[in-house]
């Protein structure tokens, strides 16, 4: 049968909490947002609209999976 899903972060998804925000790289930018959405090894991020990145939001519509190992906390 199906184990029962997993509804915890990993230990390095703990410090990825929902409305935190992050960068990490998407095809060879660095992207910021802020997380939507925890899961067991990756992150639902929200993607922040700049002038630079119209067809990235247009392509995700705007949210994006991302690895936890892919996520850095973002500082001012």
């Amino acid at each position: 049968m199906f184990r029962p899903a997993q509804k915890v972060a990993s230990e390095i998804g703990k410090d990825f909490l929902p409305d935190t925000k992050v960068k990490f790289y998407f095809r060879g930018d660095l992207e910021t947002g802020k997380v939507i959405k925890q899961m067991t090894n990756s992150a639902i991020i929200s993607i922040k609209k700049t002038a630079d990145n119209k067809d990235v939001i247009f392509q995700t519509n705007g949210n994006i999976v991302i690895s936890y190992e892919d996520l850095k906390l973002k500082t001012n």
